[in-house]
């Protein structure tokens, strides 16, 4: 991807933890297909990127549905929209190939670990999606096809105002920078 806005996962390794979850996922990039079998490896990975930031890389969007519960008090889940198995997949392929360098792992993490988000029925919705008949590809989920095909239309959430009348935002690190132009077909 060739986005206006270069953000780098490692501008945000600012613990030691998140520091130690990032050399892990370069050792097991590196360390290539001969050392562990693919699908360990892909756990590996997946759980690596999960443990660097398990709510990932919020964006100020939500569905519908989330919005609803979110007004109303009922519980909201953030959607990893590309999928820790197939953003592990890919990141497996495009380093492997040769394609990618460490550098560019870094620079396309934050844009394939965005999160939206969903209700939990929503979430498991999707989840099934990926996984089940459709068999999404990482190609598909970044053309929002998963949410498309659920009928699922974004909108940005809106800001919490305090008791003091103050705006309090919600976790967010990009405002707009990882919104791809896929999902701002969603947008209403």
């Amino acid at each position: 991807t060739n986005y206006a806005h270069p953000v780098d996962i490692r501008d945000y390794a600012n613990t030691d933890r998140k520091r130690g979850w990032l050399n892990s996922l370069q050792i097991f990039l590196e360390q290539g297909p001969k050392t562990h079998r693919y699908i360990q490896r892909r756990g590996f990975i997946g759980s690596c990127i999960y443990r660097f930031s398990h709510h990932g890389f919020p964006l100020k969007l939500a569905t519908e549905g989330a919005i609803r519960n979110l007004s109303s008090g009922k519980r909201v889940t953030r959607d990893h929209i590309y999928s820790l198995n197939r953003t592990s997949e890919y990141l497996i392929k495009k380093y492997d190939s040769g394609q990618w360098n460490w550098d560019d792992v870094c620079r396309e993490l934050p844009y394939l670990l965005t999160t939206i988000l969903v209700t939990p029925q929503e979430n498991n919705r999707l989840g099934v999606a990926q996984r089940g008949g459709k068999n999404y590809t990482i190609e598909d989920l970044f053309e929002m096809k998963h949410y498309t095909d659920n009928g699922f239309m974004l909108r940005t959430i809106p800001p919490k105002v305090t008791r003091t009348g103050k705006i309090r935002r919600g976790p967010t690190y990009y405002d707009g920078k990882l919104v791809t132009p896929h999902i701002k077909k969603l947008l209403i």
